[in-house]
């Protein structure tokens, strides 16, 4: 049932992941450590995985839904309620997960009302009654009144054992699902839930396929409706080895960077620790979603160009603390154009004589591998997403946002390497 061929050529790289799989398995992150990896893991899979199915929500306003509850200005409740929908409905698959328990039919229809929320949809828990168009070449959609039949015989095969490799067996449900097309509406999130069911049950941790790759993800499913899982599966190892690097670094760093218990904790109140958390995470989130922006701004205009945020760890005190010690690399930007290439890291630090407006929250450092002015340029987080910005001469201007000053890092980034270098 449900028979797929893929390229055995990812067999090597399939059996390598789940090998990093089982070594971070026996690895212990500290518990704050291993919460502050999950939500921002959390925030992104609900962001990106909505933003794919259409939400109009930006990363930041998804972060202060999940964080604050649905209550700020600018988006209608409906377009918010649905980010709190999609974590419900992920602790609702990660319940299943742990409890081994087959999934049912029931337990399909009870996520997709958790979805789309049981009191904002009529359709929420119910199947579809109408035809759905194609859903690639040579492959339509069953009639409405089959649905419930290929459901249940889809939950029979999703609950069997199996010596698959995850990724594949993780495939081919995306794929059986999304070719069902059970409900109105709500399949792609579902979709995607299911697999991380299936790689949760086998120790793998939360994967983020983004809004940036949503192009290349319907081509995979479409060629997936043709029996073809290759670029489905492609994507998918893709995505759980860019969460798997953030936890191993984070290993690594806990590792070999952690003071013994007995060390002095270095200088830092750590009741300053939240703000500075939030001022970051503003930042980076600020730099992906101008990212998303500018990509989509000038695709037509540049030849293959990419832009992204590659995180690279979750913020805890101890990163805090760290941060007082040296460098602590935050993030790596990433650019790449037929003109060139741009990768630079931010990383924060406190200075060991700092200036007035530095004694309370650490310096913000970008080290540019290629073309970049000669002296880094400084920035120093204040709370409530608002920065204050030392720039190279040593004057201040206060009041950046976290959006402009993530748009003039980008910006930077774009006329000094990805857009002129060859004039």
């Amino acid at each position: 049932m449900y028979r797929y061929r893929w390229e055995t050529r990812l067999g090597a790289r399939l059996e390598q992941t789940a090998e990093r799989v089982r070594r971070l398995r026996q690895l212990r992150l500290p518990s704050l450590a291993e919460e502050a990896l999950s939500h921002w893991l959390r925030i992104h899979h609900v962001y990106h995985s909505n933003a794919i199915s259409g939400s109009r929500l930006t990363l930041p306003e998804t972060r202060t839904i999940l964080e604050d509850g649905p209550t700020f200005a600018g988006k209608p409740p409906k377009v918010q309620a649905e980010a709190t929908h999609l974590s419900h409905a992920l602790d609702f698959i990660e319940s299943l997960a742990s409890s081994r328990l087959p999934l049912t039919e029931r337990d399909l229809r009870i996520l997709h009302a958790v979805v789309l929320g049981t009191g904002e949809s009529t359709e929420a828990g119910s199947y579809r009654t109408t035809a759905v168009p194609p859903r690639g070449p040579g492959h339509t959609p069953p009639d409405a009144s089959l649905v419930p039949e290929q459901i249940q015989e889809f939950s029979a095969w999703l609950s069997q054992e199996t010596a698959e490799l995850p990724l594949v067996l993780a495939s081919r449900a995306h794929a059986a699902f999304d070719a069902i097309h059970p409900f109105t509406g709500g399949n792609g999130r579902i979709g995607r839930l299911l697999l991380h069911l299936l790689l949760f049950r086998h120790g793998y941790p939360l994967t983020v396929l983004r809004v940036k790759d949503r192009a290349r993800y319907h081509t995979a499913l479409k060629q997936a409706h043709q029996g073809d899982i290759t670029s489905l599966t492609t994507l998918l190892v893709e995505s759980v080895e860019h969460g798997l690097a953030r936890y191993e670094y984070a290993a690594q760093s806990f590792a070999e960077d952690s003071p013994p218990p007995s060390a002095a904790l270095p200088p830092g109140d750590p009741r300053e620790f939240p703000a500075w958390r939030r001022g970051v995470d503003a930042l980076l989130d600020a730099l992906e979603t101008v990212a998303l922006q500018l990509t989509a701004k000038h695709s037509g205009a540049v030849a293959d160009l990419s832009l992204s945020v590659i995180s690279l760890d979750g913020l805890t005190p101890v990163s805090w603390e760290q941060a007082h010690q040296g460098p602590l690399p935050l993030a790596v930007l990433c650019g790449q154009s037929s003109q060139g290439t741009y990768e630079a890291t931010l990383t924060a630090s406190c200075p060991r004589e700092p200036r007035a407006w530095q004694r309370t929250l650490p310096a913000l450092t970008l080290q540019a591998a290629t073309v970049m002015p000669e002296r880094p340029a400084e920035f120093s987080l204040e709370e409530n997403a608002l920065f204050t910005v030392a720039s190279t001469t040593g004057q201040l201007r206060q009041g950046i946002s976290a959006e402009k000053l993530a748009t003039d890092i980008w910006t930077q980034a774009l006329e000094g390497v990805l857009l002129v270098r060859s004039r």
